[in-house]
């Protein structure tokens, strides 16, 4: 069956809401699935966009490919933290 997207939180961060909607590949043999999310904490807000690519069925070749990308913006008032 399709997996449901998941909310994943992080230590410091508040959950991430996101959207996600699983869509059929490769002759039904996968479900690739387009997703974005937002997620806000003290220090900023994050976008977050991607993809996920994973068999359609239980029991299929266990092998799942995610790309994600991830845009962090400082909230106003803050100053960026320099590393190096």
């Amino acid at each position: 069956g399709r997996k449901p997207y998941v909310i994943h939180s992080a230590p410091g961060h508040a959950p991430l809401g996101g959207l996600g909607y699983d869509v059929p590949a490769f002759d039904g043999a996968f479900s690739a699935t387009p997703n974005v999310g937002f997620r806000l904490s003290d220090s900023g807000r994050d976008y977050r966009m991607g993809a996920r690519l994973a068999p359609a069925r239980s029991g299929d070749v266990e092998l799942e490919v995610s790309v994600d990308a991830t845009r962090t913006e400082p909230l106003p008032g803050l100053r960026r933290r320099s590393t190096g």
